[in-house]
């Protein structure tokens, strides 16, 4: 585009506004206030107009924004709520085995029997976290992406359970620290290698351990532990399983009536 045509196109765009400036000094001039009510008038109509419809963009792009994070919130609760029922399902069933084994210390036999079920209490070397990034939660809190969320209530359940996942994160790994040097006598009693066919086998021999008193300490420990791992993965699942819900309904999703139900 050439100098003169640049200059023609805002000659056009300050055409209206001239016009506009002689017809007010033209009043001024002829004392003409009606007139100038008028121009005055439409000039002020005429910036609120452009301000309200700025406004207006500015307030749809944000409720677009906002909808697109819900959104993307609400897919990654429903898939953290399957992976805590996994992780939370695997502590309680380490502490059912253990505590089943426990109650079978007198019984020559059936403690025998424990010890030839492939993987039976082998989980309680091992505390498990869900596969959510564990630094997510915490980045949520302090990126401040969750004052995008207009309603309060549903802004401060999904805080709720940023916290609740980040605690549960940091719960997981105190766990591991707190006993792994505590490990090492119930590891001597456990017995893993590959079945025919290359089939992973874990066994513990519990006659053995229950005769090596730091085995039995290390086991009680272990399992008590477990416990404190369930009650705090069991807290932020139902948290996570609410504010799933509530974003569900918040976005007029189906899942809303069945994760209600």
């Amino acid at each position: 585009m050439t100098e003169a045509e640049i200059e023609r196109l805002d000659g056009m765009d300050e055409a209206p506004r001239a016009s506009r400036l002689r017809r007010v000094r033209d009043a001024l001039a002829r004392r003409d206030w009606v007139g100038l009510g008028i121009e005055i008038i439409v000039v002020t109509l005429g910036v609120l107009l452009a301000f309200q419809i700025e406004q207006w963009a500015q307030q749809r792009q944000k409720r677009e924004d906002e909808r697109q994070f819900l959104q993307r919130l609400s897919q990654e609760y429903r898939h953290a709520v399957e992976e805590m029922k996994s992780v939370n399902g695997f502590h309680r069933r380490t502490i059912d085995q253990v505590g089943e084994a426990f109650d079978a210390r007198s019984q020559p036999e059936r403690l025998a029997a424990l010890s030839n079920r492939n993987d039976f209490a082998c989980g309680i070397i091992r505390y498990r976290a869900a596969p959510y990034n564990e630094t997510a939660a915490e980045e949520m809190l302090a990126s401040g992406r969750l004052n995008i969320v207009a309603d309060l209530n549903l802004r401060a359940k999904l805080r709720e359970v940023a916290a609740a996942q980040a605690g549960t994160a940091r719960m997981v790994n105190y766990a591991r620290q707190l006993t792994l040097e505590q490990m090492a006598p119930i590891v001597r009693h456990m017995r893993i290698d590959l079945a025919p066919g290359r089939q992973y086998r874990c066994r513990i021999e519990w006659k053995d351990l229950f005769a090596d008193q730091l085995a039995v300490n290390a086991a009680v420990r272990s399992y008590r532990v477990h416990g404190l791992v369930l009650n705090d993965g069991l807290k932020t699942q139902r948290l996570t399983q609410d504010a799933a819900a509530h974003l569900a309904c918040k976005l007029g999703l189906p899942e809303c009536k069945r994760l209600n139900g």
